[in-house]
């Protein structure tokens, strides 16, 4: 049974309503099925395959290297109203800001015999990691807090950075540290 309940989900992208009527079962035992497969919600599958999304993780830390570029816009600087008091914010910067020079990027490359790989937008299989972390860094660092000037948060990214990477519990690897992945550390292996 479990087996026709996970087909139906992953070749035909059924609910678990439509594969109730179908197998005649109660909705609570199909939906604990897809649940301990890790199929009830659709969004955990691949629109193209059906699959289910599965995490990568490289044996080695440092094997892969992903560098993704992501705007935030700048602190605005606040201004007192002279004779009103009320409080406006301008931008401090007109100018929009501007990534680094591909042709910078792929030079260092080079220099390093990296071969850079793109991956596709929107593919949760390579793209999920790195758009979760900016998720996690705009709702921890970036605007957790006002802060008053560009200078102060760029101030408060080190140390948020040390608490992600040493004491923030992390979910995909069974609520511990990223710094508990990493066994190639200097002087660990003699």
């Amino acid at each position: 049974m479990v087996r026709k309940i996970v087909h139906l989900r992953w070749k035909q992208r059924l609910g678990s309503v439509p594969i109730t009527d179908r197998l005649g079962l109660q909705a609570s035992t199909v939906h604990a099925v897809l649940l301990r497969c890790r199929l009830n919600r659709l969004s955990h599958l691949d629109r193209v395959t059906g699959e289910p999304i599965r995490r990568y993780e490289h044996k080695h830390p440092g094997d892969l290297l992903h560098v993704d570029v992501k705007k935030l816009g700048k602190v605005p600087t606040v201004v007192a109203g002279a004779t009103s008091g009320v409080r406006r914010a301008t931008r401090t910067d007109q100018r929009p800001s501007r990534a680094p020079a591909p042709r910078a990027a792929n030079n260092t490359c080079v220099e390093l015999g990296i071969k850079p790989k793109k991956t596709q937008p929107y593919r949760p299989q390579t793209n999920g990691k790195i758009e979760r972390f900016h998720r996690t860094l705009a709702d921890d660092w970036a605007f957790k807090k006002l802060y008053t000037s560009e200078t102060a948060r760029l101030a408060a990214l080190p140390p948020w950075i040390h608490h992600y990477n040493h004491h923030r519990p992390h979910s995909a690897i069974g609520k511990t540290a990223p710094i508990t992945r990493l066994d190639n550390l200097p002087g660990h292996h003699t």
